[in-house]
């Protein structure tokens, strides 16, 4: 059986455009900017999007290929700086080990950099220009990403958390590196299509109303055994830029009909209920 060489990554951090200050390397290194297999003894085992990557790698039998993990806590915009030092890391580490036969990267989904609204966009066309077509990219996101269609061209699966409080941040890591696997072993063809909403949403509970009822009904659909993944994607209302929405996803195993009838049936649910989501503030009087 063939070996699978494995390469991971993150590249995290939720923009507030509206901060004054920029999220730099200084604001990234006070949470951390770790490279190569010191990721590996920081954060293997740990219950975050990173620590379900490196064991389920691991547990798969792939030679895994640690690159850099960097994280800063929410802020301002990222700026160039950093955001070069990151990608160039990830560019480097897949060209001294090439061939590399999949990719998987933990990624929030809403960095706006300070001269690039889509950040994570950005970072994927990069890679994609170094690898190639093939290899398979696999993304874990933050349920508050706001989905591009440049992130979904170049990348082959999408896999935000499920909750808010997010208490599936292991699980969406542990979930875009099995998908990666069963890609590279043939098991699954998968298919990714995106609908995004018009609804600026804010930050509200996945299991309260009006969210949960359209989380259970993606959860319904994931038991199908045809469907990979459904999630519903609320987007990071603080993020001033144009693809700012909620967005639905669905990833099917070689089924495009099944995941636009998944998107119209929560999609259009979502957008019938749209007034619905708005968060109710008690006035300062």
């Amino acid at each position: 059986m063939k070996e699978f060489r494995v390469l991971a990554a993150e590249f995290k951090h939720e923009t507030n455009t509206f901060c004054n200050e920029t999220t730099g390397v200084k604001q990234f290194k006070e949470r951390y900017i770790i490279q190569d297999n010191d990721i590996l003894s920081y954060l293997a085992g740990a219950k975050v999007e990173m620590g379900g990557i490196i064991d389920t790698v691991k547990a798969e039998g792939f030679t895994l290929i640690p690159a850099i993990a960097a994280n800063a806590t929410p802020g301002g915009l990222v700026t160039r700086e950093v955001f070069e030092l990151v990608k160039t890391k990830i560019i480097d580490t897949i060209r001294q080990n090439a061939p590399i036969d999949g990719i998987v990267l933990s990624l929030h989904g809403a960095m706006v950099v300070e001269d690039q609204p889509d950040g994570e966009g950005e970072l994927l066309e990069a890679i994609r220009q170094v690898v190639g077509p093939k290899p398979p990219i696999m993304c874990s996101l933050d349920l508050h990403a706001n989905i591009t269609e440049k992130m979904a061209t170049h990348a082959n699966g999408l896999f935000p958390f499920d909750t808010y409080p997010h208490l599936d941040m292991y699980d969406r890591g542990c979930e875009a590196a099995r998908a990666l696997a069963k890609v590279l072993r043939e098991e699954i063809n998968l298919v990714m299509k995106i609908k995004k909403l018009p609804i600026l949403c804010p930050l509200l509970e996945t299991n309260k109303e009006p969210h949960k009822p359209f989380l259970d009904k993606a959860l319904h659909w994931e038991k199908d055994p045809r469907v990979v993944s459904v999630s519903i994607v609320t987007g990071f209302p603080y993020a001033d830029m144009v693809d700012n929405c909620m967005t639905v996803i669905a990833q099917t195993n070689n089924d495009i009909a099944l995941a636009e009838h998944i998107l119209a049936d929560i999609g259009d649910g979502i957008i019938a209920k749209y007034r619905d989501f708005v968060k109710e503030a008690i006035p300062v009087e």
